[in-house]
């Protein structure tokens, strides 16, 4: 085992990862070609140095991935009717992760309750919570 804050991953993996994440991949798929574990892979997959070369891909590729996009989203529209549910939700999964890939997890805020066990929410279950609300007008 390495030792603490240490990596037996490459950054060539690291690139290799990032490249098959964009590319709608699966774990499995991955670390045949990068020659990892593929919980090894899923742990890197969530990697700040993984996530930062994902933004960095996207944005050097931003043109053709924005045409690529455009082609999924017409394919989707033409799969979301197909016959068998199961492709249709596969169709839309790929999409959402092509799209959300590197994008930062989301994360727990803390807010002060009278019960610290009910104290965390993510920003998106505060946002709906406060839309539900009646409003004070």
């Amino acid at each position: 085992m390495p030792k603490k804050g240490t990596s037996r991953v490459t950054d060539q993996q690291r690139q290799k990862i990032a490249a098959g994440k964009l590319a709608g991949k699966t774990a499995r798929e991955i670390a045949t070609a990068t020659s990892l574990a593929e919980q090894t892979v899923k742990h890197q997959s969530v990697d700040l140095r993984t996530q930062m070369l994902i933004r960095q891909l996207k944005s050097d590729h931003q043109t053709q991935l924005s045409r690529m996009f455009k082609k999924s989203l017409d394919r989707v529209e033409k799969l979301i009717d197909h016959p068998d549910p199961r492709v249709a939700l596969t169709a839309c999964n790929q999409t959402i992760d092509a799209v959300t890939a590197g994008d930062p997890p989301l994360a727990r805020l803390q807010v002060e309750t009278s019960d610290p066990e009910e104290g965390t929410v993510t920003l998106g279950e505060l946002l709906a919570t406060l839309w539900r609300a009646p409003s004070g007008n």
